[in-house]
């Protein structure tokens, strides 16, 4: 293989430790059969003489480095003196540290020499006492002769690129970071929350939730997507679903919209807003609108008794056992029935209720119940 398909080679190969760190051993020891080094070490640590955070290498007798420890970073007086050089680009050890100094160093004798290690290059990218800094060297064996300009400056091609995959690596690694620490916050909720696509296919749902999917008999029985069981529920979360996007593709701010619903066990009051989620493209960021549906279970078992209702909203004692029946989800049909009236008689009722309770909707009613009693 010529040169510069080796090049595009090892180039490709810093790439993919962006995904893979622990494939910079394999991209050191291919740095170092281009530059003819024997020996090479990729290392982040916190100043010139912290210990590592991270740390590879190759070409070295294995768990060499942890012969020695913290002791290694107090006497390398290679590492010391190469601070002082422009960070950013390799130096010849040569040219970094005074022949004789380095040879008559114990960083030498106890660490360079076992190895037959006599002549390197190396650098630091970024400001060498910062936080975190990193650290590169490539080394030849005795024999070996000292690295040549020419050398040096083919070596400096990979520079920009090894740059790019830290700035890469760290990004993917604050993302990755805020998403566990977002996935953990929403694990402990007590309600159930989905992300959906707005054609409800499933995205991402905490546990809770997955516990609905797994356990109760809301849904159909695909996964992959948040369909509920029962037609009359889906054909309301529907219709809500397309007001919403309406709402949301106009600009306009849109509040959450509520459906109570039930698995004939539990009462569960469903919350919909818009969900903005953002995928990364090669040119940034790409908006894509989605949904997020929560789900809580609501007890009606501490429903107030129906005179405690009609006290606390001033309704009649009629009135309170009908709000009581429409928290727990029974449809203006089963109210009819279990009261023995007229569906007409119901509808009525409701709408004077709403009136007394200042809502426009069922829903609003309940969430008004909710939030002083039940939830």
């Amino acid at each position: 293989m010529d040169k510069n398909s080796k090049f595009a080679e090892i180039i490709e190969s810093i790439y993919v430790t962006v995904d893979k760190p622990d494939s910079w051993e394999q991209t050191l020891q291919s740095i170092a059969e281009y530059s003819e080094s024997t020996h090479s070490f990729y290392t982040e640590r916190k100043g010139v003489n912290g210990e590592p955070l991270s740390f590879y290498e190759s070409g070295f007798s294995p768990n060499y480095f942890q012969k020695y420890g913290e002791y290694f970073y107090q006497v390398d007086i290679w590492s010391q003196n190469l601070a002082r050089f422009k960070p950013n680009q390799f130096h010849a050890s040569h040219k970094v540290c005074d022949d004789h100094q380095f040879v008559n160093s114990e960083i030498y004798a106890d660490f360079a020499r076992p190895e037959k290690i006599r002549h390197s290059i190396g650098l630091f990218l970024g400001d060498p006492y910062s936080d975190v800094t990193t650290e590169m060297a490539f080394m030849r064996s005795m024999g070996q002769p000292h690295y040549e300009a020419q050398t040096v400056r083919d070596v400096n091609r990979f520079i920009p690129h090894i740059q790019q995959v830290q700035n890469l690596a760290r990004r993917l690694y604050k993302l990755e970071h805020k998403k566990a620490l977002l996935e953990d916050l929403v694990n402990h909720l007590d309600e159930a929350v989905f992300l959906t696509n707005k054609h409800f296919k499933i995205e991402y749902c905490n546990q809770p939730a997955q516990k609905l999917l797994d356990c109760s008999m809301l849904f159909t029985g695909n996964q992959d997507f948040f369909r509920l069981k029962q037609k009359h529920h889906q054909q309301q979360l529907s219709g809500l679903v397309n007001h919403v996007l309406d709402i949301t593709n106009l600009k306009r701010d849109v509040n959450k919209r509520h459906l109570l619903i039930t698995d004939a066990r539990q009462v569960y009051l469903l919350a919909l807003s818009p969900w903005v989620r953002s995928n990364q493209v090669l040119f940034g960021d790409y908006p894509e609108l989605g949904l997020k549906f929560s789900l809580l279970p609501v007890d009606t078992r501490r429903l107030p008794a129906t005179q405690d209702l009609a006290n606390m909203f001033g309704l009649t004692n009629a009135e309170a056992d009908i709000v009581r029946r429409i928290c727990s989800a029974e449809s203006l049909a089963e109210i009819a029935y279990n009261r023995s009236t007229q569906l007409s008689t119901s509808r009525q009722q409701v709408k004077q209720i709403l009136q007394k309770m200042d809502c426009s909707r069922q829903v609003e009613l309940v969430i008004k119940v909710l939030g002083k009693c039940l939830i």
